[in-house]
């Protein structure tokens, strides 16, 4: 199983997160799960910066068992010096959502349906550990939550305490080095549209390479996109403004054949026909076929730094919904107080 190698440095930049965001979780409970990697530090952010409680759903997963997520976990709590009536690994979400007031939407405890939802209290809410165009229904029943008056916001990776968005490029950067392209001085076809393709572009052309680029939004080319195609080096594939198929045989806004002469396709995020990629020998980067709308990696695959930082964000969204269901806000209310104190993001 995956762990954190450098605990001192992940110990400091979780204070340094805490004190950056103002995050002060005193007075509440939390509900989060314990996993493996870089994804431990949730619960351990929430009590570090004072919860009353946190309470860490364990399930076995491909990334690890609960055996061995329960023994990673009290590894941890023994770091920082934290005991069971602080950090409690837990099995069931449901059965302690009555005491919870803030519910993150992170794998281990979804999905979040009704049992949960509607057993949280006056003051609970739900904050997404993301933006909220990566919400899918099938995580998380979000009728519930209008049913049970139950504030739920995302967080706001463009806030300029995260710019979690720089990191996309620094991920697309790394998978092409790894992939044996030296970026200096070799040509990148790049699928993507807005801020994704802002910052991918501004990171690989800074490092020499020159960027070719279809926009799927906007449906244009810049910088001889289709020419490029003959002799480009990779493509990147990273499009989250829009779920039209974008590579495949038939029904796509690109032709599969495009790119037989390319070996690697390197895949952050957008929808793609994995039958047509294999039929032409092209080869996905990493490997993991993933369903429309999911990552193939987020910015976890460059370090533990944007985990800290969005997590400990995610968790601020969540103390400004409770400090205003606290002070009886409507929901309305709260939501607008919410979005003005933290790095919250509406639907």
């Amino acid at each position: 199983m995956r762990k954190i190698e450098d605990s001192v440095r992940a110990m400091r930049l979780m204070q340094q997160s805490i004190q950056k965001m103002k995050l002060d979780l005193r007075g509440m409970t939390v509900l989060t799960e314990a996993a493996s990697g870089y994804f431990i530090v949730t619960p351990l952010i929430a009590a570090l910066a004072g919860a009353q409680k946190v309470y860490a759903v364990v399930k076995d997963t491909g990334y690890g068992t609960v055996a061995e997520l329960e023994a990673y976990l009290w590894e941890w709590k023994q770091k920082l010096g934290f005991s069971d009536e602080v950090i409690s690994p837990i099995y069931d979400p449901a059965a302690v959502a009555g005491q919870v007031q803030i519910v993150t939407n992170l794998r281990a405890v979804r999905p979040i349906g009704e049992e949960i939802i509607g057993r949280l209290p006056k003051d609970g809410c739900i904050s997404l550990m993301m933006e909220t165009w990566e919400f899918r229904r099938e995580d998380l029943d979000r009728e519930a939550c209008i049913k049970y008056g139950v504030p739920l916001l995302g967080t706001n990776e463009y806030d300029s305490r995260l710019d979690i968005i720089h990191y996309v490029g620094m991920v697309a950067l790394k998978l092409l080095m790894e992939q044996g392209i030296e970026i200096y001085h070799s040509d990148i076809a790049l699928i993507s549209s807005g801020k994704y393709e802002k910052e991918i572009t501004d990171v690989l052309e800074k490092n020499g390479a020159a960027v070719h680029t279809y926009d799927p939004v906007l449906k244009y080319c810049k910088n001889d996109f289709y020419d490029t195609l003959d002799h480009a080096d990779a493509v990147i594939v990273a499009e989250q403004d829009t779920s039209e198929l974008l590579i495949a045989e038939e029904g796509a806004l690109l032709d599969a054949k495009l790119f037989r002469k390319i070996k690697y396709l390197i895949h952050i995020v957008g929808n793609l026909d994995y039958g047509s990629l294999r039929k032409y020998g092209i080869i996905k980067f990493p490997a993991k076929e993933v369903s429309p709308g999911y990552m193939t990696v987020t910015t976890d695959y460059v370090g533990i730094k944007p985990v800290i930082d969005l997590h400990t964000a995610g968790l601020k969204v969540g103390q400004a919904m409770v400090e205003g269901l606290r002070r009886r806000y409507s929901l309305e209310q709260v939501r607008k107080y919410t979005l003005e104190n933290s790095p919250a993001m509406d639907f």
